[in-house]
């Protein structure tokens, strides 16, 4: 029987799935089509996706995967997908009078989509996540045989690296001005069932925006809406041996965040004992389409009802945003290596998902994988609901350099940054009174230096866990290290300065212009610091700054001034949780 213990993701907004269109285009990316090599990876990709059956008998294997997301968000993507050959058909209209019908231009691919599209014809009925077994142990079956984890899926290839590599390596493509939604630069293949869409918005609209905590309530309050959520996630639920819990990103800021508060409730009466991991996520520059005072209201609104949600409701939720304010457009953060448009959700979802997908990296480890209660237990202890995301990107280790070099006693220098993903919340300096963190893609043969000898060398781990001591002292600290690297080929953005080679090290030569970063080490942390109380108190007195009682749309989507009233006083609590009174010897 299989070891794996399964995560089931939900996507809840627009931005949140900008994160997780690159985190499946990461993954993917690290799948191994090479059976010889099945034995050394380092990844169960079985936690985050599952197999399936097309209508035809092929295999496939998809994402354990709910996303949410309003009409007109998906640009050319079916929303049931293209494995499953299932065509919607919308109910004829039952009026017989007049009817005006407005036409829009059709949706055109990308280069890179039509590429996708180009390979997957060349190779005939299979498409790109169909997939054959192949054997490196002698069994007839897989299907119901102990040895089913030892069975490699090889998949038919469509993606363009495959089809247009030429001298200079991997083709690369320029996205920045062609993506416009998510699923313009999506290379997953989704389940027919995964993609859910909300009827009553439509995306970007300036007429009725989706952009308050009430509006998702409403959306949540439609019986055949829940009940749709509810039919989803047990398809999901019921394939799995032992599912672990839900990782969910949202977006904290309009209407999702309120249909991400009534699926939680959804998961508590179904799903008591498993995990509720949460993402609140943040564009730093985002699009005004009316107001921009009104609209940085509702911001902070939607942000305190849904944190107070969060923290009754979920095992752990983190804000994650590249901006210096949660609530306006705001200075982006600087990253020494990066060069990256902080007004493109398609870069900025980038960076955060490098700091998603490691983080996690643990739970999906193939001999010694964390469960996720191990970690949330260990950073929400004494009502602490709510941790701080950091992450260095890439962990600038020079060329022909070792680990050792940067972290042993005698150099007194912080070498490596750990910028921290949520506003006004530096990890340097603080009080981190519990954490989890995950370095990636450093290979273990450069941790020391051949010079020194093997008796007073340590693992990476332990010296990684003496550096953290020296700048970022923890009484509680979870640290993971794995050889696999961040993969950030195409069509992740090509934001990498050009002193980063192409496997993510710093060299004192400039990158030639043609090469891409292929693969990228990265370090990420999960923080439980008192800042966090700082960050909670700065929002309760802007919101009693902003006056938001004044602000009559607040109140016409269901939610009462108590509500508020409430909710800020639940955040107060949230706060002294991180006082110096509460702090953990």
């Amino acid at each position: 029987m299989s070891n794996t213990k399964e995560i089931i993701t939900i996507q809840i907004g627009h931005y949140s799935n900008f994160v997780g269109t690159h985190w499946w285009n990461l993954q993917e990316a690290s799948f191994c089509y090479d059976a010889t090599k099945v034995p050394e990876l380092e990844i169960n990709h079985d936690v985050h996706f599952c197999e399936g059956k097309t209508l035809r008998g092929h295999t496939t294997y998809t994402p354990r995967l709910l996303a949410i997301d309003l009409k007109g968000s998906l640009n050319t993507l079916k929303q049931t997908g293209t494995l499953y050959d299932i065509s919607y058909t919308k109910p004829s209209c039952g009026w017989d009078g007049n009817v005006d019908i407005f036409k829009s231009e059709p949706a055109r691919r990308n280069e890179f989509l039509k590429q996708i599209e180009k390979n997957q014809g060349e190779v005939g009925s299979k498409t790109h996540h169909v997939l054959q077994r192949s054997y490196y142990k002698d069994t007839e079956s897989c299907e119901n045989s102990d040895e089913k984890d030892t069975c490699q899926a090889t998949f038919s290839s469509a993606v363009p690296e495959v089809a247009s590599e030429d001298a200079f390596g991997p083709k690369t493509y320029n996205l920045d001005n062609e993506v416009k939604v998510w699923s313009d630069f999506l290379k997953t293949q989704f389940h027919s069932r995964s993609i859910c869409l909300v009827d009553e918005y439509f995306h970007d609209s300036e007429q009725d925006p989706f952009d308050l905590f009430g509006l998702g309530l409403q959306v949540m309050s439609s019986e055949n809406f829940c009940d749709d959520v509810e039919n989803r996630l047990r398809l999901f639920s019921e394939e799995c041996d032992f599912l672990q819990g839900f990782n969910i990103l949202l977006d904290g800021y309009n209407g999702f965040s309120g249909v991400a508060a009534g699926i939680l409730n959804l998961l508590n009466d179904d799903y008591k004992n498993q995990i509720k991991f949460c993402c609140p996520l943040y564009q730093p520059e985002y699009k005004i389409l009316g107001n921009p005072q009104m609209e940085e209201v509702h911001r902070l609104f939607s942000s305190i009802l849904c944190f107070e949600n969060l923290a009754g409701n979920s095992s752990l939720f983190c804000p994650m945003s590249l901006g210096t304010n949660l609530v306006s457009s705001s200075e982006p953060l600087s990253f020494s290596h990066l060069n990256y448009n902080p007004t493109l959700p398609y870069h900025t979802s980038a960076i955060i998902t490098s700091a998603l997908d490691t983080i996690t990296l643990p739970f999906r480890h193939k001999k010694n994988a964390v469960h996720m209660v191990d970690i949330i237990n260990t950073l929400s202890i004494v009502g602490r609901k709510m941790a701080t995301f950091s992450l260095c990107l890439p962990v600038s280790l020079p060329e022909e350099s070792y680990l050792s070099d940067i972290w042993l006693p005698r150099n007194s220098k912080r070498s490596i940054q750990l910028q921290s993903l949520l506003p006004n919340c530096d990890i340097y300096g603080s009080k981190i009174t519990s954490e989890a963190i995950v370095l990636r893609g450093i290979p273990s043969s450069l941790t020391y230096r051949p010079s020194i000898s093997s008796h007073q060398q340590t693992t990476q781990e332990e010296l990684l866990s003496f550096y953290l001591n020296q700048w970022y002292p923890c009484p509680m600290s979870i640290v993971n290290t794995l050889n696999e690297p961040c993969k950030v080929t195409i069509p992740f953005p090509d934001i990498f300065k050009p002193e980063i080679t192409s496997e993510g090290f710093l060299s004192s030569k400039v990158r030639r212009a043609h090469q891409s970063v292929q693969n990228s080490p990265v370090l990420a942390g999960l923080h439980s610091t008192n800042n966090v109380s700082r960050f909670l108190e700065e929002i309760v007195q802007e919101a009693s700054r902003r006056n938001i009682h004044k602000y009559h749309r607040c109140w016409e989507t269901g939610s009462e001034p108590d509500d508020l009233t409430e909710a800020l006083h639940s955040l107060e609590i949230l706060a002294v949780n991180y006082s110096d009174r509460n702090e953990i010897n």
